[in-house]
């Protein structure tokens, strides 16, 4: 009898030991083969010019801080603050439009965002007061009039801050926050690289 219950002890040990070191997905679960190559992804990625969105990271670092706060520096050296980046985006869109024949429609949002709209917010402890905000987008419409209520959207912010939020005027590259995103999104607004069936929205936006 002993000798019985010693027995069915180990085997049930053996049984835990073997279920522990194997997880269901392995005891159970199927290998899945890579899906094939999208051909339209595929292709995309063969045109898309990595030097072309280095320069535009470079770009918008060189305006020395993108702090949606400058906006109100009215003393700003020239060529520097989040306006002049503004700007230059809204410039972007339009070269990219007149490339192809005015297929963007290249609009700015341009409002007042007033802290105390806000008020106990951790959103209005960012602004001091009332501030200008610029939000720069393009639309590209689509070929297919059946789906013009569609719409894709490649969203970012252009804006950047450094390590004290209210600095409306120290430097704040912001290269990887976010001024890389907008490199991406200036790469897909160009008509080469997106001919949607439906409409898509290319939005670089403040915080």
């Amino acid at each position: 009898m002993i000798f019985r219950t010693i027995a069915l002890f180990l085997c049930l040990l053996s049984v835990a030991t073997v279920s522990r070191a194997q997880p269901d997905f392995l005891r159970y679960g199927k290998l899945v083969a890579p899906a094939a190559p999208d051909p339209a992804i595929t292709k995309a990625l063969t045109i898309i010019d990595p030097s072309r969105i280095d320069q535009t990271i470079k770009t918008l670092v060189g305006f020395n801080t993108r702090n949606s706060l400058s906006s109100m520096e009215s003393d700003l050296p020239a060529g520097s603050g989040v306006d002049a980046a503004a700007d230059w985006i809204a410039s972007e869109f339009e070269s990219v439009s007149k490339s192809c024949g005015g297929c963007l429609e290249v609009k700015r949002d341009t409002f007042i965002a007033d802290p105390a709209s806000a008020a106990g917010t951790s959103w209005a402890n960012r602004i001091p007061k009332p501030t200008r905000m610029t939000n720069v987008y393009a639309i590209l419409r689509g070929s297919d009039p059946a789906q013009t209520q569609r719409m894709y959207l490649v969203t970012g912010h252009y804006d950047s801050r450094n390590s004290n939020v209210m600095d409306a005027r120290g430097p704040a590259p912001g290269a990887n926050d976010d001024a890389s995103s907008r490199g991406i999104a200036g790469v897909r607004a160009r008509p080469e690289h997106s001919s949607p069936s439906c409409n898509a929205g290319f939005r670089r936006g403040g915080r």
